[in-house]
This record gives C-alpha cells, sequence and structure tokens, in this order.
C-alpha cells in the first residue's frame, strides 16, 4: 500500500469523527490551498475573475459558520467565470497554471453544489492530491516512462509531505477546539497558504 494509500484509508477514518458542520470546515480549508494558486496565476489576465471567486469563497464559510443552505445561483455564477467559459486570449492558454485553475473552479463548484443541497460538504481534502498529482505529474516527472518511478516520485515529493501536514494539523485543530469563535478566527487566518507554496511562484 503506498504512502497516499494509507494517508486515504487514515483520513476517511478520522473524518467520521467530525460533525457536519466540522467536515465542512476541514474541506474548505483545503479548496482555500487551491484558491491561492488560482489568485496568482489568474492576475493580468483576461480569464481572471478573482474577485467573484473570493465571494463565492466567502459565502461558502458564512454558509458553513451559520449553518445555512447556500442560494443556488452561487453555483450557476462559479461555473459561467471559470476559466475555459470565458473568452480568453489564446496566448493566455499557454500559460503553464491555466488548466489547475479551471480544476480549482471545479473543484468549487462542487463544494458549493454540496452546500446548495445540505449546507454542508465533506471529502475535499481528497481533491488537493489529485490536483499536486496532475502538477506534479507535469511539471516534475513528465518523460518518465515506469509507472512505478513517477508515482514515486511524486508520493514522496515535498509538496504531497506539505500537504499532509497541513490536513493533519487541519483536522487536529478543527477536532479538538471546543471555542467555535477561536476556531473561526483561526481558519481565516490559516486559509492564507498556498498548495503548491513557493514551489512555483518563485
Amino acid at each position: 500500500m503506498s504512502i497516499l494509500d494509507k494517508y486515504f484509508e487514515l483520513d476517511k477514518k478520522r473524518q467520521r469523527i467530525l460533525s457536519k458542520q466540522e467536515a465542512s470546515i476541514y474541506s474548505l480549508m483545503a479548496v482555500e490551498r487551491q484558491w491561492k494558486v488560482y489568485e496568482r496565476a489568474a492576475k493580468g489576465c483576461s480569464w481572471d475573475r478573482s474577485d467573484i471567486y473570493r465571494q463565492l469563497l466567502d459565502k461558502c464559510w458564512d454558509t458553513v459558520f451559520q449553518n445555512k443552505i447556500m442560494e443556488e445561483e452561487a453555483g450557476n455564477i462559479c461555473y459561467e467565470n471559470k476559466p475555459e467559459n470565458v473568452k480568453v486570449d489564446i496566448d493566455e492558454k499557454s500559460n503553464d497554471l491555466f488548466c489547475f485553475c479551471s480544476i480549482f473552479a471545479d473543484t468549487l463548484e462542487m463544494l458549493i453544489d454540496d452546500l446548495c443541497e445540505d449546507g454542508c460538504t465533506s471529502g475535499f481534502t481528497f481533491y488537493n492530491f489529485q490536483f499536486l498529482d496532475g502538477f506534479l505529474d507535469e511539471h516534475l516527472a513528465h518523460g518518465i516512462n515506469r509507472t512505478e518511478d513517477r508515482e514515486e516520485i511524486i508520493q514522496n515529493h515535498e509538496l504531497i509531505r506539505l500537504e499532509i501536514e497541513r490536513q493533519n494539523r487541519d483536522f487536529e485543530m478543527i477536532s479538538c477546539c471546543d471555542n467555535f469563535k477561536v476556531l473561526k478566527e483561526w481558519c481565516l487566518i490559516e486559509c492564507n497558504e498556498n498548495i503548491l507554496a513557493d514551489y512555483w511562484f518563485n
């Protein structure tokens, strides 16, 4: 069993411990790390909809913190403003992170759909590893023919280990904190992390 397979098994078990609200917070923390990639990569591009996506994420937090159902229009807004659904200059499609910004938008749309239906969500921590797997496969393991070699490089990469550390930290804080005000303030501070850290942008 691979490192990530073992982690996924652990994460499934511990997410059952969380309440619906806690599981939603856990998922939102993960999606926020993808958002930071979009925010930086889209800057100055014709498809930049950072203001709109930030507003949508803030609505997600409000929905979760207040135990509400999200309005369905939010899902439509998210879909309409995906990079592939807006007019894009041809040259900008060559942006190395364009497709990963689309992945963020897809992930956020799925999360919003859950919040519109049930007012809660879970399991979105998994999508951060899909995001990293795609990024590392394209930018690090490209050209390596043996599947086993690619998987070993990707699963042992510092970004994978960092995401595991961050998810472990998030889970510990969310599951142990009995002061909701403190938890809310902590989340809003810690959600400023980039899933790629400074790996790509330096």
